[in-house]
């Protein structure tokens, strides 16, 4: 992790009550707080992204182990990057992972450890540079973490559940509510539908015999309507008998058109042959001109004879096409009757349809049973009774569920624990406050705003001290939350560490009342004390053991002094 990386490094917390670290900077100090952290909860103490704690040499086996005890019960944590590892081990069993990693680690805060990264940062480690202090949180997280402290951060989760009641209750109430004015409306409905059976039965069944008496008048007219388009196709179709003698004639004209055309090119062939030649192509021999003259005559009396045989064609093939027209204009009109006939017979059929569907209805009204639908309505007055009772218990339920709404809330059963306890914690402040050679009144409101008064001084607030006023108060913080947990038993540990808090913004008169009030809280309270510093000359003889780090081709060595 970080700079280890070539071999692991082993701290016992147990080893001795105070212990001073040292080293270089960037030799690896703080590495034991990223590692605890990151242990614990998942993320380094300081801001450093996830895959930037990843030693950069390995890239890789990023471990860190965590063994610790809470009575009886020993536990180990083990977690680590490339390959991902998270193990909760609780007396050499592992405990379940079933679960999504963040629900195992919220198990692990909830009921293993008891704290959470933001109370586990106020009263167990105090760094100069990633610690944000106590008194530049925001009022939310400041009141989050005495919750936490007190022990009371319980009234927030059933204040939560109580909130999702309320939500469940209202739901249930708009529902049940919605069901109410549901059935209502049914019984009137149905009301309603005996009154309309007993008022209108005799007029829809007055009504549908009306529909049935035209709709069978319609089909009468239509059926006589059929019988007359039948009459008149009779009569078109014996008007045009002689459609296939017509036709039959029209193809044999055309026929015998077709012959004259052909003879008649024929001979205009021949006839042009005699006049163009005056000797036979084929024998050479010389044609008469009289025979010649002889036979374009004839050809000629041919042609004109085949001309009016055609012309007489023509005039027969006209009067034949006008009647092949007159027959095309007859069979339209009987598919248009036809047609007309096949709509009719559509729509009797669909009146027919009609009429029994009418008699279907009349005989559906002839047997409505009003008796029966007056029982259900006396089934929906239960069923209104019922609803009415679950009313009654959810409004009961609602405003119960409000009482306890009101009591859970910041200014409920928390600010009455809080308001026994303010005394107390501003008690311990001003005491720690006094003890490192600091001044002044401090004094929290049930909001955890601090008011600060200096003597000689008008009221203070945080900002206004110097930084190494600043962090007399969040030490003194720091050890009143320690102190408060173990009074409550909520976070009870024998583990604090100081990162450069002494190389920060300390004079030498703070240092010493420091130094004297850890030495006081690891005799009588059993603690062990860590603190990181590059004060060497001022330190090193005032703590029992000392651990040093170095680097060494760029990995770091630890060693005892």
């Amino acid at each position: 992790m970080l700079s280890t990386g070539d071999a692991p490094h082993e701290i016992n917390f147990n080893a001795s009550p105070t212990t001073l670290i040292v080293g270089e900077n960037g030799s690896g100090k703080s590495t034991l707080l990223d590692a605890i952290c990151f242990g614990l909860f998942g993320r380094p103490f300081r801001k450093i992204n996830k895959p930037q704690l990843v030693n950069s040499v390995n890239e890789k086996n990023l471990l860190v182990e965590i063994y610790f005890s809470i009575g009886k019960i020993e536990y180990e944590v083990r977690r680590g990057i490339k390959p991902n590892i998270f193990e909760i081990v609780k007396n050499g069993q592992m405990v379940d992972q079933s679960s999504k990693s963040r629900d195992y680690q919220k198990f692990l805060e909830e009921n293993i450890l008891g704290f959470n990264f933001k109370s586990f940062t106020q009263i167990v480690i105090l760094g100069a540079s990633s610690f944000v202090p106590f008194m530049q949180l925001s009022a939310a997280d400041r009141r989050s973490i005495v919750e936490d402290l007190l022990g009371i951060e319980i009234f927030s989760t059933m204040n939560m559940l109580s909130k999702e009641h309320a939500h469940v209750l209202e739901n249930e109430h708009s529902a049940v509510n919605y069901q109410y004015q549901l059935t209502q409306e049914k019984i009137d409905l149905t009301q309603k539908h005996v009154d309309d059976l007993e008022n209108n039965n005799k007029k829809l069944i007055d009504k549908n015999k009306k529909d049935m008496k035209e709709s069978q008048d319609e089909i009468f007219r239509l059926t006589k309507l059929n019988k007359d388009c039948a009459d008149e196709i009779k009569d078109l179709i014996d008007s045009i008998v002689d459609q296939n003698k017509n036709t039959d004639e029209l193809d044999l004209i055309k026929k015998y058109e077709s012959q004259i055309k052909t003879r008649s090119r024929g001979g205009v062939k021949e006839k042009k042959f005699f006049e163009t030649h005056e000797s036979c192509p084929t024998c050479l021999q010389d044609i008469n001109a009289d025979f010649r003259t002889e036979m374009i005559a004839a050809r000629d009396a041919v042609i004109v004879e085949l001309d009016v045989g055609l012309s007489a064609l023509k005039a027969k093939y006209s009067t034949l096409n006008r009647r092949a027209k007159e027959i095309q204009e007859v069979q339209n009109n009987i598919l248009e009757i036809n047609n007309s006939m096949l709509i009719n017979n559509g729509v009797i059929t669909t009146t027919e349809g009609f009429i029994q569907e009418r008699k279907n209805d009349i005989a559906a009204l002839e047997i409505t049973a009003v008796g029966d639908t007056s029982s259900d309505i006396d089934s929906l007055h239960c069923e209104l009774k019922t609803i009415e009772e679950k009313i009654k218990i959810l409004v009961e339920e609602k405003h119960y569920n409000g009482v306890v709404l009101n009591l859970l809330k910041d200014t409920g059963i928390k600010a009455r624990i809080v308001a026994q306890y303010l005394p107390i914690m501003n008690k311990l402040i001003n005491k720690y406050l006094a003890e490192l050679d600091f001044f002044v009144t401090f004094e929290l409101d049930d909001q955890f705003t601090e008011t600060m008064k200096s003597r000689f001084r008008d009221i203070f607030s945080y900002s206004n001290f110097s930084e190494g006023e600043k962090q007399r108060i969040d030490i003194a913080l720091l050890l009143t939350w320690r102190t408060i947990a173990g009074m409550r038993n909520s976070t009870s540990t024998n583990l604090l560490l100081f990162d450069e808090v002494f190389d920060a913004s300390l004079d030498a008169s703070g240092c010493d009342e420091l130094i004297k009030i850890l030495n006081n809280i690891s005799g009588s309270a059993k603690t062990n004390i860590f603190v990181i510093s590059h004060k060497t000359d001022i330190l090193l003889d005032k703590f029992e053991d000392v651990i040093r780090f170095s680097k060494k081709n760029n990995f770091s060595r630890m060693e005892k002094v």
